[in-house]
């Protein structure tokens, strides 16, 4: 089984262990949008040539509908042009978002709203920015979209109230953090809403996180955090880099920043 990358013909192997039928999985990795995604990139590699791709292990995202390809564990040959073959396994899952949602107050105080969640890999949770996904017409969507959409009526995160802050920052299109890259192809896309709030609207987004909390059926809560204290009370990357890169912007708009994707009194619920 092969490939074409880099205009040539690359041998595609399965590692024994792997479940499911060598030849369907080879073909199921040739659809994966993030290994097809990773094909072209080293299609515009000079630095090495790709000579093997072994797949190692995969892990499929199961629905009523159908099951599909949700992670992969690949190992590619890489090798530099003097000879030396560079160590090369790394999961292949594609990219994700995360929302960072600002909330200033009458004092001039950006307020971001986090969710603490359980992270067994590291054996503690952390405050983190929602995440999910943006469609095609730039709006925020998944199960957090959803749930602070009732949370917070006069939130919208869908489009023209919701911008790119990758793009924002450094002025071109389609940018994204590179979280992990020695290990992962993960990368992450931030959507910023940021609007410019009286104390009663602030007081009632944390009195409906507050009820929410209180509510057995929640798996998740949410809270208010002021931007400036974020550094101290968590130590996700996404979350970080975002709040830098925010307070960044800010300071280039100036002190007083005009910078606000929605009104006070705006969006309302559609």
């Amino acid at each position: 089984m092969e490939i074409t990358v880099q205009g040539r013909q690359v041998p595609v192997t399965v590692s024994p262990g792997v479940d499911g039928d060598a030849e369907g999985l080879v073909a199921a990795l040739k659809g994966f949008p993030p290994f097809e995604s990773w094909l072209a990139k080293a299609d515009a590699e000079a630095e090495f040539l790709v000579s093997e791709v072994r797949l190692q292990g995969v892990e499929h995202y199961k629905s009523a509908a159908a099951s599909r390809l949700g992670v992969c564990k690949i190992h590619a040959k890489l090798v530099r042009a003097d000879g030396v073959t560079i160590p090369s396994t790394f999961t292949c899952a594609g990219g994700s978002t995360v929302c960072l949602i600002s909330l200033r107050s009458p004092e001039g105080i950006d307020h971001i709203v986090v969710h603490r969640t359980l992270r067994p890999a590291i054996g503690h949770s952390v405050l983190e920015l929602p995440g999910g996904i943006t469609d095609s017409a730039g709006s925020f969507r998944g199960r957090h979209a959803e749930v602070l959409a009732r949370l917070l009526p006069n939130v919208s995160l869908t489009r023209p109230y919701v911008c790119d802050l990758l793009q924002l920052a450094r002025g071109k299109p389609v940018q994204r953090l590179q979280t992990t890259p020695h290990a992962s192809d993960e990368s992450v896309a931030v959507a910023l809403f940021r609007k410019e709030v009286g104390a009663f609207e602030l007081q009632q987004a944390e009195s409906n996180f507050e009820e929410a909390a209180r509510d057995p059926t929640q798996t998740v809560s949410y809270r208010l955090v002021p931007l400036n204290d974020l550094a101290g009370m968590s130590d996700d990357a996404r979350l970080l880099a975002s709040c830098y890169i925010l307070r960044k912007v800010l300071a280039a708009e100036g002190a007083v920043s005009s910078l606000f994707t929605a009104k006070s009194g705006e969006p309302h619920p559609e």
